[in-house]
């Protein structure tokens, strides 16, 4: 199948029923429960869900502003509809990070905001469950995204028993083992590690045992774990594995067709199981035209009659009132991991009941907005005034940290490195506070070689802190794991004097941005500009120099509009300071953003003077062709 087709319908049920029950593995997620009588929400549904129960009114619609700002789109449907297709949506927040942060701010509160999934829980098999229960009779195998029970259900009602253990895998749990919802994977928190070593093993073990892996009403959209899983398996890995890829239509007449692997609509996981040794096919079309086909061609009973559509109901979900103090800490929480300091400072400013954000939470946002407001000697201040207890706990490795980066961020290089370097000794080498000091010390050796009288002092001290900070896998944390892999690169490079290209910063800002934390994506964007610029050649053309200046100005521009969406005037403050921002920003504009932050005196002189000779620079480079083109018409002159 090369397109759409009269038969597709016809050549996909053969596609899928030539290779048997009994050596096909299903993989499915949150579509095939969406129909009646179990009418699951889908991903999206669930995420607005949470907005509408926890979450002040309005919020989501903020998010999704910011989202069309920063051009983070859904993905785009069926490649048959998009000539006509309206103006792309923007991207919901993800489940997992808006559903994790509300857990975080309801911890210790009589609210259980896993009840959100209380009809997950209650959900009742669809036509789709029992054909899976019968192809599982038939010795099939299953693996699965979602936390109901539906299939075992129907399994049970039709062999009077349970599945074998293994023939049934929820990757992220389920509420069989988990009737609280405390372990599923629902969080941020829980899948941002990865997939279990058992899970993984067990998922590499089933589509190894198979010769055909097919997928239906799943996203793909498992960045943190799945994916991840796949992408450490070597080339080669899936030799042998047929995968068809069921893309969901929502119309039931829509023609079936192939869909080619490098189209937009695709999922990343398609092209790291192909990467794997799968021979992938992706199929877009009606799921649940499917299955009476299938059941034909396995013998597999017949077709369930279709059930009412009534939806089932969520009596025990509970909205919290529009005026509760625990919606505004939902919300407080939220701001917080998706970088929206504007809407944060705002929150801090009008207060916060006691008895809504812990201190420790109401402590780190002041912290995080003092920092992105440019207030670094307040912020010092702040901790300075805040008392470690343990002298050797986490909280004084964080007031230590949070002292010595608010020098460094100032420009006050020196100091901060051996106050850092300092403080560090009071921890063991292997802890994370170690570390955490360790890789704060390191950004300002990064920061050394920027500045021209520590630039030498900066590449001589690179290679020690690139030893010192060991290599982290992503289960130590999704943030974690972006920064300091972004930092042992820009250290290595700097050792070996190597560039930096594009690539350095694009998986760290993947992370992120599946994570949804805007601020962290388009501060990696600032640091992919500086990783990228290349000063315009000498002999280039007044035309090539204006052209040049554009896209610089179209770019930093663009950067510095969307830091002050999200409410970061340091952000929008480091963007005059990336090469070649004199080309951009006048005298004026760019005296104004290095004064509304607070630099040290020395550092703001180091600055301006920066500026003024990057000013001069550019004056000789325009003035050089015109210096040329008189002395070429004088030679021209001049008498032989």
């Amino acid at each position: 199948m090369t397109g759409p087709v009269a038969d597709g319908l016809t050549a996909a049920v053969d596609l899928v029923g030539r290779s048997g029950p009994g050596a096909t593995v299903f993989l499915t997620g949150a579509g095939v429960s969406m129909d009646a009588p179990s009418c699951l929400p889908s991903g999206p549904a669930l995420t607005r869900r949470v907005f509408d129960t926890f979450l002040e009114p309005g919020l989501l619609t903020d998010v999704q502003a910011l989202h069309s700002a920063f051009g983070w789109w859904r993905p785009p449907g069926c490649p048959l509809g998009r000539p006509g297709q309206a103006t792309a949506a923007p991207a919901d927040p993800r489940l997992e990070t808006v559903l994790g942060a509300v857990v975080r701010a309801c911890a210790g509160t009589p609210v259980e905001p896993l009840e959100v999934l209380a009809d997950v829980r209650d959900a009742r098999p669809n036509a789709g469950h029992d054909f899976f229960a019968r192809h599982l009779v038939a010795d099939g195998r299953h693996i699965t995204a979602n936390f109901d029970t539906c299939i075992e259900q129907r399994y049970r009602e039709l062999t009077g028993g349970p599945p074998a253990t293994g023939i049934v895998q929820h990757f992220h749990h389920s509420f069989a083992g988990n009737p609280d919802g405390e372990g599923l994977g629902a969080t941020l928190a829980r899948v941002q590690g990865g997939l279990e070593p058992a899970h993984a093993d067990q998922l590499l073990r089933t589509l190894r045992e198979r010769s055909l892996l097919v997928v239906l009403g799943y996203s793909g959209s498992d960045f943190f774990d799945v994916d991840a899983t796949v992408a450490a398996w070597r080339p080669g890995t899936l030799s042998g594995l047929r995968v068809v890829w069921i893309a969901h239509h929502t119309e039931p007449a829509h023609p079936w067709h192939q869909v080619p692997h490098d189209d937009a609509s695709v999922p990343r996981l398609v092209r790291l199981l192909a990467v794997a040794g799968a021979t992938v096919t992706v199929l877009c079309g009606h799921t649940a035209r499917l299955y009476p086909g299938l059941r034909d061609r396995w013998d597999l009973g017949p077709q369930p009659p279709e059930p009412a559509p009534v939806r089932h109901p969520v009596s025990v979900i509970r909205r919290l009132a529009p005026d509760d103090p625990l919606r505004g800490a939902c919300t407080f929480v939220l701001c917080r991991e998706l970088g929206l300091h504007r809407r944060l400072g705002a929150m801090l400013a009008d207060g916060l009941q006691p008895a809504a954000v812990s201190d420790d939470e109401r402590l780190w946002a002041r912290s995080e907005w003092l920092w992105e407001q440019g207030r670094w000697r307040d912020l010092r201040r702040m901790w300075r005034r805040t008392a470690p207890g343990d002298a050797r706990g986490p909280l004084a490795a964080a007031r230590a940290e949070r002292i010595g980066a608010s020098l460094w961020v100032q420009g006050r290089l020196l100091p901060a490195y051996l106050w850092l370097l300092l403080r560090r000794r009071r921890f063991p080498r292997s802890s994370a506070e170690y570390l955490m000091l360790s890789e704060t010390a390191g950004r300002v050796v990064e920061h050394m070689t920027y500045t021209p009288e520590l630039r030498l002092l900066g590449q001589r001290l690179a290679r020690r802190h690139h030893a010192d900070l060991e290599r982290l896998s992503p289960a130590a944390g999704a943030s974690l794991f972006a920064t300091r892999s972004d930092l042992r690169d820009s250290l290595a490079r700097i050792d070996s004097g190597e560039p930096r290209g594009p690539q350095a910063t694009q998986g760290p800002a993947d992370i992120v941005f599946q994570a949804g934390n805007l601020l962290a994506w388009v501060s990696y964007r600032h640091r992919r500009l500086r990783d990228t610029y290349r000063p315009p050649s000498a002999d280039a053309s007044d035309a090539d120099l204006r052209a040049y200046d554009d896209r610089m100005a179209t770019r930093y521009r663009e950067l510095t509009a969307l830091y002050t969406l999200l409410g970061s005037v340091a952000g929008a403050a480091r963007t005059v300071l990336l090469p070649g921002a004199g080309r951009v920003f006048g005298p004026r504009e760019y005296w104004s953003h290095v004064r509304s932050v607070q630099y040290a005196p020395w550092h703001r002189f180091r600055l301006l003077a920066r500026y003024a000779l990057s000013m001069a620079e550019r004056r000789s480079v325009r003035v050089r062709p015109v210096l040329r083109r008189v002395r070429r018409c004088r030679r021209r002159e001049e008498p032989k």
